[in-house]
């Protein structure tokens, strides 16, 4: 072997994921510092340098979405009116869903509970 060469194994630096969580944090503590404590999480930053390795540099959020209700609150409201007297198990049966999902609904269309029966 040559003089100039240096052995591999005589190289001691982190490899995988504990030189990557080591930046992550060194990151997180930087923009803690520069923003204010909470700002961002391991974590978060973890997901930023995912992103940038794959290609995507962008840091605003992607929307979401979120899952279709089952419960349509103005069919709620005409079997409500129909009979006020159902109980929120009879309606939960009817619309396929849990009874806190029924209560939430009710809520939204300003029936809540007056008294025990």
């Amino acid at each position: 072997m040559g003089e100039g060469k240096k052995k591999v194994k005589d190289e001691k630096r982190p490899i995988g994921p504990c030189g990557r969580r080591k930046r992550w944090s060194e990151t997180a503590r930087n923009i803690n510092a520069v923003f204010g404590e909470g700002s961002t999480t391991k974590a978060t930053v973890g997901n930023w340098f995912k992103n940038f390795r794959d290609g995507d540099f962008s840091l605003a959020n992607e929307p979401r979405g979120r899952p279709k209700t089952k419960v349509d609150n103005d069919h709620l409201r005409a079997v409500v009116e129909s009979d006020p007297s159902q109980s929120t198990r009879e309606l939960a049966s009817i619309f396929n869903v849990s009874i806190p999902t029924i209560l939430v609904h009710l809520a939204a269309i300003g029936k809540i509970k007056k008294l025990d029966k």
